[in-house]
Order: structure tokens, then C-alpha cells, then sequence
């Protein structure tokens, strides 16, 4: 197999192509499934074997990367800093050390996908590393769903607003840096009669309201204000250090 002599050469003897036939690395990594990205390196990065999922995924053929660095194959290719963070994790498997982290990848498609990436050093029969062997699947829905609850947890659902957890946390941050960057100024708006607006309109009603509502705020504030969400018809703005009472009455 063109692969384990290639395996063989470049492990310098730590291992030896009968190893590999006997090992069945191939038909390992061949049936991994489809989902699976997985392929074999010899301990200095060099490419010399990757499944069909790898290779259908980026568009090319065996060939096409046999012998390449796998810093320099397609799938790298659309992020410098993790082909940088590749040559690392390749120098640390290397010297036995598995390593793991996401990288982004551009698909046959053009789709940028999030890949948790894994490089496992194996070893031979003296315990030395032989050869590496690289794997990942697309965690894109994954990594896309924890984005979205992690936001959940500090903004208002319907608005996208701070909610008032976060604002506190905020506030709190902003409270003790007051004494350098001067006072602050918060602003409670509660809105009257709202819910007799709501039982005009109805609750998808008075939601988009409240959208409209704070938005509006939002318009008339920086960067460096806050402005959260509060309670059902509750909104609280904290506009930045030095803004004074004049910049809170407009």
C-alpha cells in the first residue's frame, strides 16, 4: 500500500508497512462513516492517506494531496491562524502529546463549516510515536445552537435586549470604575397602560410594541450606553460616565 511505505520512510523505522497491513489503518479509517473525517500522517505532518467523507468534503482526489503537508492541503486552507495552530498540534503529537480544537473550513460548496478537529499520536510496539492520525466532524449546528443560548442567557428573547441579569453584571462593572470616569446615569422607563394595550392588540400585538419601542431607545443611545430590558413594559438605560443630567433629559 502506497501508504504505509510512505508511513514507513518518514517515521524513520519506528514502524514498518506489515504494522500497518496487519493494524488494518485503512480499512479503519475507510469505515469510520460518513460524517467522519479522518486520514493518516507520518510524525512530521506529512499527508498519506485520508478517507472518502475527507476528500468528498473539500472536492478533491487522493492524488490530489498524497505526500502535500496537511498544513497546505484544501482543507486548511481558508484560515492562516489554524494552519498556524495545525503545525503546533503537529509538533505536540509528535512528541506523543493528542490535541483538539475547532477550526473553520470552506466545503466543495463554498459553506465555511466549523470542524472539531482531534490529532492522536500512535505509537509503535517500543512505545514510540509512528504516526498521527487527524480527524474531525462538523459541529457548525452544534457550535451555532451554544452561541444562541449562551446569548439567551444575557439578552431578552423578543427584544435582544440586555436582559437584567447582564445589565447587572454590567452595571456593577460600570459602578467601580465611577470614581475615575465620573458619575453614571440611569434611566428606568416603564410604559403606561401597556396593558391595556395588549388586551387591544393582543399579545403578538403588544410584542411588536415593545420591538418598535426598543428599538427607538436603542436609536438614540452610543455604543457606550446600556440599555436593557427590564421587566414586561420595563426598560432601563444607562447612559456612559460624564453624559450629565443634560444628555439624560434629551
Amino acid at each position: 500500500m502506497h501508504a504505509s511505505s510512505s508511513v514507513t520512510s518518514g517515521a524513520s523505522d519506528r514502524t514498518d508497512s506489515d504494522s500497518l497491513h496487519r493494524w488494518g489503518v485503512h480499512a479503519i479509517i475507510d469505515r469510520l462513516g460518513p460524517s467522519v473525517f479522518a486520514g493518516l500522517l507520518t510524525i512530521d505532518g506529512t499527508l498519506v492517506y485520508a478517507n472518502g467523507a475527507a476528500l468528498d468534503a473539500v472536492g478533491v482526489a487522493l492524488e490530489d494531496v498524497l505526500g502535500r503537508p496537511f498544513a497546505d492541503t484544501p482543507w486548511w486552507s481558508h484560515s492562516a491562524a489554524a494552519r498556524r495552530r495545525l503545525k503546533i498540534a503537529v509538533d505536540a503529537a509528535a512528541k506523543g502529546e493528542p490535541c483538539r480544537f475547532d477550526f473553520p473550513m470552506r466545503t466543495r460548496d463554498g459553506r465555511v463549516a466549523i470542524m472539531d478537529f482531534s490529532l492522536q499520536p500512535v505509537r509503535n510496539a517500543s512505545g514510540e510515536v509512528a504516526f498521527l492520525v487527524p480527524s474531525a466532524f462538523d459541529v457548525t449546528g452544534l457550535r451555532t445552537a451554544q452561541r444562541r443560548a449562551e446569548h439567551l442567557l444575557r439578552h431578552d428573547a423578543l427584544t435582544n435586549l440586555l436582559n437584567r441579569r447582564e445589565l447587572q453584571e454590567r452595571l456593577e462593572a460600570m459602578l467601580k470604575n465611577a470614581f475615575r470616569d465620573g458619575p453614571l446615569v440611569v434611566l428606568c422607563i416603564d410604559l403606561d397602560r401597556f396593558a391595556r394595550l395588549n388586551a387591544a392588540l393582543g399579545l403578538d400585538g403588544g410584542d411588536e410594541v415593545l420591538k418598535v419601542i426598543a428599538r427607538r431607545i436603542a436609536a438614540c443611545l452610543t455604543p457606550h450606553d446600556l440599555l436593557a430590558r427590564f421587566g414586561a413594559d420595563e426598560f432601563m438605560v444607562v447612559l456612559g460616565a460624564n453624559k450629565g443630567i443634560t444628555a439624560a433629559q434629551m
